[in-house]
């Protein structure tokens, strides 16, 4: 089979050395904005700015004037470019591009960060247009991007490990998913929340991500590594689709661009929105192989058939469902129109997908909580309460959004047959974004976003019939290692990194760390009040509240005064972990009304922990034991 079918060998569609320039022009008066829209904490140039933050305002001046004079005085320039000998020019490109690198991992202001690594990278396309090209041997591409890829796995994986430590997130949804297994439900039980089979929107994800804390860890780092693990499965996605659009070599370079992306892998903490890229991608492929393979009816199916059962992962899977629904829809009509009926069969087989996709979802997701009525008042009623359906147009990194936004203006502008079938589907999405998607998500479509990019890099800057060029894989490579140093010095845990690298272990974990400070004053009949976080302490027990859970709890038991939740719950332990939880009013008048004492303060890895009891287990509350570790 092979790859790229629709996006065949031949002449490619290069981008021209004024265009180029112009284009240069553009986005540094963009980055400009985005330089000079900041405000330093020491006002001391114009007021606003510190003295560092002007210099890189001076040089952004005067790159200002170099693009300028590109413009409009381009044969001086082109000559000027033309004559350096190859050995000069790249020795002149390693030497500025380790200087850029250098900005990239010094402790600057973002925004200097990506403004000198667009105009590095800008610079290194208009340059490289002007000079002649030859081929190039494929390995720079199947060593070099490995090789980054290969040095920055390791600390990438002990940053998403260890980041973050304080995630009161994470700890919601190991309540929602131990709860499969430890409450015949799937609701947060230590939010008091109205026990059911399945809460509206939730899914398989999270029941798989249960099975891994019963059978595997009841950890942070076990959603961690589930959630890292469906960002693989996501770079996997975007390389075969990127493949079946634009062949081999834009695939490698896009699953680097993800990997190393601000998008993907930073966004460490488990939720099951963040394995919706994997679905779409997935979902992609099938579709591209339904007009590409012969088997073409199985993988309209699988289309359909994943494009509803995306509802598993998150409810915001429903956009997918929609949009490959109406991309069939929108490609089979006209067709049908002319009496074209070869174009009824993968709307066919798509539908069956989808309908058995749908029976699927409907026993396991909407019969078990009372039927269509009851699950769609209780999930719309959670999420038509916001409205942020364009924050899709955002993104993470300035630097990666230009990059991506000049990927899409350019298959806009070559519009060959494997641009026009990509676009497609991802309008189709994007219209199912703005109409379902009140929540405001970001990260279900980033992937989408990701394909482009590869297709500009190697068809822009290629000269070359068949094969890449030398240009084209030097540009691409510079793209990597700016996204390298990007990341290294915005999202790598250097501390932490050198500390496994000189011991071998990963730093403690607080609640990991709590269990033998405070199993001594909670027995198992005990109900203790506590930040929900305690569950990676105590998974197993019983009783254990959410300090937070209030209003959960008046809102199932119909009550209007908060004090009547404690004196319904009737705690005896309170532990107080300060700055990661509050306790409210009522909470506190109910343990002064039962005269709760201080059992113990102890600092567990720099964080101060009370223990309040009615009774400390023999010790004298009144003197309250107060020990360092």
């Amino acid at each position: 089979m092979q790859s790229g079918l629709l996006n065949p060998p031949g002449e490619p569609f290069r981008l021209s050395v004024p265009v180029l320039t112009v284009s240069g022009v553009i986005l540094l008066l963009v980055s400009l904005q985005m330089l000079w829209d900041h405000s330093s904490t020491t006002g001391e140039f114009l007021g606003r700015y510190s003295v560092r933050y002007a210099v890189a305002l001076l040089a952004s001046l005067i790159l200002l004037g170099v693009w300028t004079i590109a413009l409009f005085r381009r044969q001086a320039v082109s000559r000027l470019i033309r004559g350096l000998p190859d050995r000069r020019y790249t020795g002149l490109v390693i030497i500025s591009g380790l200087m850029v690198f250098g900005i990239l991992v010094l402790p600057l202001e973002d925004r200097i960060q990506h403004f000198a690594a667009l105009n590095w990278l800008a610079g290194l396309a208009l340059t490289g247009l002007l000079r002649p090209d030859q081929p190039a041997s494929r390995r720079w591409l199947w060593v070099g991007l490995p090789v980054v890829l290969g040095v920055w796995f390791i600390p990438a994986v002990i940053s998403v490990l260890t980041r973050r430590a304080f995630s009161p997130d994470e700890a919601m949804w190991a309540d929602y998913a131990s709860s499969v297994f430890r409450a015949s439900g799937m609701y947060a039980r230590t939010w008091l929340q109205e026990p059911v089979a399945i809460l509206p929107g939730l899914g398989w994800s999270v029941a798989g991500y249960g099975w891994l804390l019963e059978h595997v860890s009841f950890s942070l780092l076990t959603g961690r590594v589930w959630n890292f693990l469906g960002y693989v499965v996501a770079f996997v996605g975007i390389g075969l689709v990127t493949w079946r659009l634009y062949g081999l070599k834009p695939a490698l370079i896009n699953v680097a661009f993800a990997a190393l992306s601000r998008a993907f892998v930073p966004v460490l903490d488990y939720r099951p929105d963040h394995q919706l890229p994997a679905a779409a991608m997935f979902i992609t492929f099938a579709a591209l192989q339904g007009r590409l393979s012969q088997r073409r009816g199985i993988w309209h199916f699988l289309c359909g058939l994943l494009a509803t059962l995306a509802l598993q992962i998150h409810a915001a899977g429903v956009v997918l469902a929609f949009g490959f629904s109406l991309f069939y829809l929108v490609e089979s009509l006209p067709k049908l129109r002319r009496r074209q009926w070869q174009a009824f069969w993968p709307l066919l087989w798509f539908g069956i997908g989808a309908l058995i996709g749908s029976l699927i979802y409907y026993l396991f997701n909407i019969q078990p909580v009372g039927g269509l009525e009851v699950f769609f008042n209780t999930l719309l009623e959670a999420r038509l309460n916001t409205n942020r359906r364009i924050l899709f147009l955002s993104w993470p990194s300035f630097f990666e959004w230009m990059l991506i936004l000049s990927a899409f203006i350019y298959l806009i502008w070559r519009r060959s047959p494997a641009d026009r079938l990509f676009l497609g589907i991802l309008t189709c999405v994007l219209a199912g974004v703005v109409l379902l998607d009140y929540q405001g998500y970001r990260t279900h479509y980033n992937a989408f976003y990701i394909v482009p990019v590869g297709a500009m890099l190697v068809s822009a800057f290629n000269p070359v019939r068949a094969g890449v060029g030398r240009r084209a894989i030097s540009i691409s490579l510079g793209a990597i290692l700016m996204l390298a140093g990007l990341s290294s010095s915005s999202f790598i845990a250097w501390p932490t990194v050198q500390q496994w690298m000189k011991t071998g272990k990963l730093p403690l974990f607080l609640y990991a760390e709590l269990e033998p400070v405070l199993s001594p004053f909670i027995q198992k009949d005990d109900v203790v009040v506590s930040t929900h976080q305690l569950i990676w302490t105590f998974p197993d027990h019983p009783h254990l509240i959410s300090a937070g859970a209030e209003v959960a709890a008046m809102r199932r038991w119909g009550l209007d005064d908060p004090a009547m939740v404690w004196q319904r719950v009737r705690p005896t332990i309170v532990v107080y972990v300060k700055n990661q939880m509050d306790l409210s009013p009522a909470l506190l008048a109910y343990m002064e009304q039962r005269q709760f004492k201080v059992c113990l303060t102890r600092q567990v890895i720099e964080q101060e922990v009370t223990v309040y009891a009615e009774n400390c287990g023999g010790v004298d509350g009144v003197h309250a034991v107060h020990a360092r570790r």
